[in-house]
């Protein structure tokens, strides 16, 4: 093997650690967020404790790579508020996910899903 070849090798391996660590990242917010409905409590975790949350999962992590997740995964993005180096604030509290008029549409899709499945039946009959 020519030493061009490993020079080639080396981005790849770099990238499939980073998107692990994306992805397990993710897993620990999304447990966070769970962990906050389930204790009715503002989802918001230590900062140092989610970096060793994501590190237990077997991946580098760190400050910096928290920081570069936040400013390029949109999903990242979308769960946390805000965050500092000593907390993470994430969104998941009842004034986050309701918007304007929110109560309503369980009512719609139920009117929805009945309305779909009278096309079905109506469908199936004719």
């Amino acid at each position: 093997m020519r030493l061009v070849e490993f020079d080639q090798a080396a981005p790849e391996e770099e990238t499939a650690p980073r998107a692990e660590g994306i992805a397990n990242l993710l897993t620990v917010l999304n447990s966070v967020i769970a962990q906050a409905k389930n204790d009715d409590s503002e989802p918001s975790i230590s900062t140092p404790a989610l970096i060793n949350m994501v590190k237990n999962t077997g991946v580098m992590f760190d400050y910096n790579a928290l920081l570069d997740a936040y400013e390029s995964n949109s999903a990242v993005n979308n769960l946390v508020k805000n965050f500092s180096k000593e907390t993470v604030d994430l969104v998941g509290s009842s004034e986050d996910e309701m918007g304007d008029g929110e109560a309503g549409n369980g009512e719609d899709s139920g009117e929805a899903v009945a309305r779909i499945a009278k096309r079905v039946a109506n469908r199936n009959i004719g």
